[in-house]
């Protein structure tokens, strides 16, 4: 009798033994894969933010090299409109 009740207290012990480890081992999992999410998450953001940064250049660079080449061709035309303005002032005191 006293053998079956030490062998029943040895059994709910190793059933409390387990049901901690298996409670530890979830924390443990769950723990692990909130880290995971907040490095993902991170990891995800610092992309988003480079890629931005990148479209950003892009744009910038898209926008000097059009300011730049519409600076080289308008000069020409207002150096030729300036002048005709000239002429034609020129012309119509003139023609007072």
């Amino acid at each position: 009798m006293e053998r079956e009740s030490s062998l029943e207290r040895s059994r709910a012990q190793l059933e409390v033994d387990w049901q901690r480890r298996c409670e530890d081992t979830e924390r443990e999992v769950y723990m692990k894969q909130e880290q995971l999410m907040a490095g993902l998450t991170k990891h995800r953001d610092q992309v988003i933010m480079t890629v931005v940064m990148i479209k950003t250049k892009k744009k910038n660079k898209l926008h000097y090299m059009i300011i730049t080449s519409s600076k080289t061709e308008v000069w020409p035309l207002l150096r030729n409109m300036l002048a005709q303005r000239k002429v034609s002032l020129r012309y119509s005191l003139f023609l007072c």
